[in-house]
């Protein structure tokens, strides 16, 4: 049984892409006007704020105010003497403004003529 209450539908680098405040090394997996899905190398408690800058094909931009739901962890690399861990982020977002929620809108009706998203 699916406890979403949005869609969920996968992103590609050409709709959107994502970078929290705090770090670049992060991919936009999947959207929806409830939140996002990243995939990021740092592990992110649950609870914790964070702000997201999205930036759509067309370069307009949102920086919505995001709280973690769930982190999992998806693989963990050994190379050259060094080792990361790569993780998935669920993310809500967190009181949007007019142009958050029309940026979103217009941008998941670009996605919705695909699928919706899995996992």
């Amino acid at each position: 049984m699916e406890r979403r209450v949005y869609l969920r539908y996968k992103t590609d680098d050409k709709c959107c892409v994502a970078k929290l405040v705090t770090e670049e090394n992060v991919t936009l997996k999947d959207i929806s006007m409830g939140g996002i899905k990243l995939q990021t190398s740092q592990n992110l408690a649950p609870n914790r704020i964070f702000r997201v800058e999205i930036v759509s094909g067309d370069n307009e931009t949102i920086v919505p105010t995001c709280e973690v739901v769930w982190t999992s962890l998806l693989q963990s690399i050994e190379e050259n003497d060094s080792s990361y861990s790569i993780y998935r982020v669920g993310l809500k977002f967190i009181k949007l403004t007019s142009e958050e929620k029309d940026f979103l809108e217009k941008h998941i009706n670009i996605l919705s003529s695909g699928s919706h998203a899995g996992n």
